[in-house]
This record gives C-alpha cells, sequence and structure tokens, in this order.
C-alpha cells in the first residue's frame, strides 16, 4: 500500500498538491504522518540500494533513485491555471480534541496551515471540504471551534454530514455511552448553525466577485426556457437570451449556477469568457465578455 503512494505521489508535479495527497493518505491508511514518510524513505533506501547494485558503473554523483521514485519538493512550484485550482480536502472538524476522538492523526492547526498555504501558493485556488457535527463526544465548546474554524478559512464549499453510528467502529461503540452520545435535535441544530455560516461566506464571495468583474471561462450548459427581453435581471440590459453554465467551481447537480445573458446564442458545450456582472446568493450573474467590450461607447472629440 505505501509502495503505491510512494510510485503515485512521485507522479504529481505540484508540491502542495503533493503534500495534500500524503497526508489524505496516512488518513486512508490509518497512521501518522511521521510513519508514512518513514516508511516511504525506508522503500526509496531500498530501492537505491537495489539501482546502485543494477548499474555499478553509474556515476557516484547521480542520483540513483529511478525517475518514478523521485519524491522532490520544489521551493517554487509550478502555477496551475486557474481552472485546474479546484481541490477537496478532507477535513472532518476544526476542533483538536475532535480531531483526536476522530483518529484523524492531526490538528486544527495543521489544517489551518495547509488550507492558507494553498491559497497563498496557488492563486484562485478553490478549497471544498466536508465536515462531521454530532459524532460522540462533542461539546458545544467543540462545534463552536468548528465554526471559528470554517469562517477563518472561508472554504469556498462545505458540507455538513450528521453523524450516524456504524457498528463495529470505536465510534459506534463511543455513541452507546449516554454521557458520550449526541442527541438528534442537536446535531440538527449544529448543522443548521454550521451551513448557515457557509452560506453566509458563500453569499459574501459570490458578491465580492460581482463587484470586482472578475473573468471566468464558463461551460455552457444550455439556454433557460424563454427570452429575457423585458425581465428585469440585475445588472445586464434588456433583450438577449439567458443561459445557464459552470465554472471550474461549480459541481453539476450539487453546486450553485452560472446564469449567462447573451447577446448571441449559445451553444451546450461551448466554453465561453465571461465577466461576473451580479450575483444572487450562491449563483453568479454574467454577461460574455464580448458582449461587454463592444457595449464600451467612446465620447466624440470635437463636439
Amino acid at each position: 500500500m505505501v509502495r503505491d503512494v510512494v510510485q503515485s505521489v512521485a507522479k504529481i508535479p505540484n508540491a502542495i498538491l503533493r503534500e495534500v495527497y500524503l497526508r489524505d493518505s496516512a488518513q486512508r491508511l490509518g497512521i501518522e504522518e511521521r510513519s508514512l514518510y518513514a516508511e516511504m524513505e525506508r522503500i526509496r533506501g531500498s530501492e537505491l540500494k537495489n539501482a546502485s547494485q543494477r548499474r555499478p558503473d553509474r556515476d557516484p554523483y547521480e542520483d540513483p533513485t529511478p525517475p518514478e521514485m523521485q519524491v522532490q519538493r520544489p521551493q517554487a512550484p509550478r502555477p496551475l491555471a486557474v481552472e485546474e485550482s479546484l481541490i477537496r480536502v478532507l477535513l472532518q472538524h476544526g476542533s483538536d480534541r475532535m480531531l483526536e476522538l476522530m483518529r484523524r492523526h492531526t490538528s486544527a492547526k495543521q489544517q489551518r496551515d495547509l488550507v492558507m498555504k494553498l491559497r497563498d501558493r496557488i492563486p484562485g485556488m478553490a478549497i471544498r471540504t466536508t465536515f462531521i457535527t454530532g459524532h460522540p463526544g462533542e461539546t458545544q465548546e467543540d462545534h463552536e471551534e468548528l465554526m471559528a474554524f470554517i469562517d477563518e478559512c472561508q472554504f469556498d464549499a462545505v458540507g455538513v454530514f450528521k453523524y450516524s453510528p456504524e457498528d463495529g467502529t470505536p465510534s459506534g461503540t463511543m455513541d452507546k455511552d449516554p454521557a458520550l452520545h449526541v442527541p438528534d435535535e442537536i446535531k440538527e441544530a449544529r448543522e443548521n448553525e454550521l451551513m448557515l455560516l457557509q452560506q453566509e461566506i458563500a453569499f459574501e464571495n459570490a458578491a465580492y466577485l460581482a463587484e470586482q468583474k472578475v473573468q471566468f471561462d464558463v461551460l455552457i450548459e444550455g439556454p433557460v426556457k424563454g427570452r429575457t427581453a423585458g425581465r428585469a435581471t440585475t445588472g445586464v440590459t434588456k433583450g438577449g437570451s439567458l443561459f445557464t453554465g459552470r465554472t471550474y467551481f461549480q459541481a453539476p447537480q450539487i453546486d450553485s449556477l452560472s446564469y449567462i445573458h447573451s447577446r448571441e446564442p449559445l451553444v451546450a458545450g461551448e466554453l465561453v469568457r465571461c465577466t461576473v456582472i451580479a450575483s444572487d446568493g450562491y449563483d453568479l450573474v454574467m454577461q460574455p465578455t464580448e458582449d461587454l467590450e463592444r457595449s464600451v461607447k467612446l465620447p466624440v472629440l470635437g463636439r
């Protein structure tokens, strides 16, 4: 299993994304990150020895590690194009105490540092994650720490799941203890609080994109039924047609939509450069950038 991780991580060109992959791999395998790194070094050491034995005539200053086994961390990682900048990071909670109970082998600070590092080194990175509320032993203080964690990290999309017991698991055993069990009504209330907080963050982020008139490449899905002639749509002129589409951070069926008000017909599957001109809750209202550029009127000199 660890050998598979070593081979897979060597194919990831970006240092930060390698760090995310290694962290999630450690959690998936149920071991601490330092144990994973130690085992990887042991495997790599074995590969170094084997490579040296296979090539006795090699240059002693040459790295004998096969290319597919090399795991390096460049200081200046290759910047990703904005269309690539979407990642789902498995976090589950923002309280150190709950992370320990969940056996996540990490801390809130490590998670926070990872999120900030991603945002700092990969501009435009959209980060989505999921959290569990009502896990056995979760207190009101733990819940408030999770709220503060979400508010600080400002995730682009968040899913919240109420804990449900599973027989034969440590958490399921904990849930049978009345002192640790979280009642359903409390789970429901905490889930609502978390989602309302994320809704506020999402609405503010969408409004900011409109305020800054940010441009995105939008994948057109198709027309909205009926034309928009005479329809009062914030930020757009009368006439034209309304289409739905998605930016790189809007997943099908589960995320918000982009509504594109276009003078010209747009074809499903077409990638169109658009400018955000307004927001409607989670959704973005856009116009093709070409339409906006054609609308710019220059003053006539000499009048």
